[in-house]
């Protein structure tokens, strides 16, 4: 169940206040055309300073998001593109951002063993040479840069 309509971005506000970066994670279904919850998704939206969309490298996913971009509710925000492996059509970071019309941000080849920490309940990223720390850790220098000269 979703909060009530200006719950969310009073969290967000809440968030900001006591920290330089907020990640919010809203899933596709958010963002789709006539979804219900589509209010809170225009909350965040609404505070972002830069939206991401973190894709899988395959046609199935790249039409999933095609679909959110035609929704027309990301629309005139800072968009991005971050595209996790692997790719069974070796479909590249690349074609998918040119496919989108998206800045090509990040491409994360596959974290090993990331479904098995899961299921034991250990936190996503925990290995320090793996590719999703190691891609979310740029992504959060750029975001450090971009405030640094915004500032």
């Amino acid at each position: 169940m979703l909060p009530p309509d200006g719950v969310v971005g009073s969290v967000l506000d809440s968030a900001a206040r006591d920290a330089d970066v907020v990640v919010v994670d809203l899933g596709r279904w958010l963002c789709a055309e006539g979804a219900a919850p589509r209010q809170q998704a225009v909350e965040v939206l609404s505070r972002s300073t830069q939206v991401l969309i973190v894709s899988p490298a395959d046609v199935r996913a790249a039409l999933g998001a095609r679909r959110m971009l035609a929704s027309g509710v990301l629309a005139g925000l800072p968009l991005g593109l971050v595209v996790r492996g692997p790719s069974p059509g070796a479909l590249s970071g690349e074609d998918l951002a040119e496919a989108l019309e998206l800045p090509l941000v990040a491409h994360m080849p596959a974290e090993s063993r990331l479904d098995r920490c899961l299921e034991d309940g250990l936190p996503p990223g925990r290995s320090r040479s793996g590719p999703l720390l190691g891609t979310c850790l740029r992504l959060l220098r750029g975001v450090a840069r971009s405030s640094v000269a915004a500032g």
